[in-house]
């Protein structure tokens, strides 16, 4: 039943029926592993991302989240000039779309 204190725009449609999804293997436990493995379904790696990316075959990754450092002086990075940054950030921008599906997402 829908909520009464819902604006009628915001009241779940009657028509919907979600009960595939919560029936399909999306909701499955999945095999993680530190580094790329053809089995794994979820890869979750820390570390140098270079070095990582270097071990990854070209096109594999349907996503990619990254939180790298910004250069704003934040206290557990070093700010340099922006040039230097840059160059830096170069060669992992590089391997992120050389192993980025076509089909995939990078969320920076």
């Amino acid at each position: 039943m829908a909520n009464p204190s819902l604006p009628s725009s915001d009241k779940p449609s009657d028509k919907y029926d979600s009960s595939p999804y919560r029936q399909s293997t999306l909701f499955e436990p999945k095999k993680i592993s530190d580094h790329f493995s053809p089995s794994a379904q979820i890869v979750f790696a820390q570390g140098d991302s270079l070095e990582i990316l270097t071990s990854c075959p070209s096109g594999f990754a349907q996503l990619i989240i990254t939180s790298p450092p910004y250069n704003i002086g934040k206290a557990y990075e070093s700010k340099v000039e922006i040039k230097q940054y840059l160059e830096a950030l170069k060669p992992i921008v590089e391997q992120m779309v050389r192993v980025l599906s076509p089909r995939g997402s990078l969320c920076w």
